[in-house]
């Protein structure tokens, strides 16, 4: 991939770091840390490795001879009825070389004690490309997503939250300039139809690969000064949403401090752009910043995984000590903006 570097943008995103540095939001609050911290500790290397024993190394997808989508499906919609939920699944359709193809995106609801009709998505693809096992990308975002549900199974919530695995990620399509993910588009426009507006969404893709080597720059490493080394997560938002990066970095820092993460804010206008943010584009939370919804995308970055969509995206290219790391903050985060915990 081929970058152009744009001196505004370069200057632009100094200036926000700038700004964000200066500005002035509220923080979480909870007056159960301990016992937050005491769950959150329930989620260990070995918990994440048998939630990972429910993705053979095989490719998930339609067109591939061995695909193990129906298997996985199965396994996903087992283990959270086995943790007590109810699961639905929504049908996408993918149209290619004149025949149709189907995959289901996998719902699962919390329902909340007292919801507003602004939920918390917590959502991860579950599909691959052909060919590839797709551990990293994305079972890594998948299992993630498995844990924090088994430990919010047990705790009250204000806000509904649901957990969404999104089929077709694999195979989006170009629209006016625009990539159109089939399986959080149809999901978004199911919500749409209910009027339902999200207070956050957590989109996770790629995020258990790490790596002490320092790879050859590129041009975004150039533009903006951020960590070259592969030991870190990354935590992409709306510039219009900055106060919400803001208190989950804040956050990581007080209750995971051996997390590694780098936080940044884009406009649309920047990741709509054919400059270095465009990049940007590519996984299902583009589909709810096009809508201006607060959505939080984090990832390990695929310029950092040498491995991203080939035959050796395998289960020993996970980092599960730091895959805990991630998977905690997350359950931190969703329990508590599902409660409205700010001060």
């Amino acid at each position: 991939m081929t970058y152009k570097i744009s001196k505004s943008l370069f200057f632009l995103s100094m200036i926000w770091a700038l700004l964000s540095c200066s500005t002035v939001v509220n923080q979480y609050v909870t007056d159960n840390q301990s016992t937050l911290t005491t769950l959150a500790e329930t989620i260990t290397e070995t918990s994440l490795q048998a939630q990972m024993e429910l993705f053979p190394e095989l490719p998930r997808h339609v067109l591939d001879a061995r695909s193990s989508h129906v298997a996985v499906e199965e396994n996903i919609r087992q283990q959270m009825e086995a943790y007590g939920y109810d699961v639905s699944t929504q049908n996408v359709t993918w149209n290619y070389n004149s025949s149709s193809y189907s995959m289901n995106n996998i719902i699962v609801k919390k329902t909340g004690s007292n919801p507003s009709n602004r939920p918390i998505i917590i959502s991860a693809h579950w599909d691959t490309v052909q060919n590839s096992p797709g551990i990293v990308d994305n079972a890594s975002g998948c299992v993630a997503m498995l844990e924090v549900a088994r430990l919010l199974q047990g705790q009250t919530t204000v806000e509904d939250i649901y957990f969404v695995f999104y089929a077709f990620e694999e195979v989006y399509y170009e629209e006016n300039n625009s990539r159109i993910f089939l399986g959080s588009q149809t999901y978004l426009n199911e919500l749409k139809s209910q009027n339902s507006n999200p207070k956050l969404v957590i989109n996770m893709d790629m995020i258990a690969y790490t790596t002490d080597k320092e790879p050859e720059p590129n041009a975004i490493s150039w533009a903006i000064d951020w960590p070259t080394v592969g030991n870190h997560i990354f935590v992409f938002g709306l510039k219009s949403y900055t106060e919400t990066s803001i208190k989950m970095a804040s956050l990581a820092k007080n209750w995971i401090p051996n997390l590694k993460f780098h936080s940044m804010n884009v406009s649309l206008e920047q990741v709509q752009s054919k400059d270095i943010f465009s990049s940007l584009q590519r996984s299902d939370h583009y589909t709810y910043w096009k809508e201006n919804i607060n959505t939080i995308f984090i990832t390990n970055s695929d310029l950092r995984f040498p491995h991203y969509h080939e035959t050796t995206d395998t289960k020993d290219k996970v980092d599960y000590t730091f895959l805990k790391r991630v998977t905690q903050w997350i359950f931190y985060v969703s329990y508590l903006e599902s409660n409205n915990n700010l001060i």
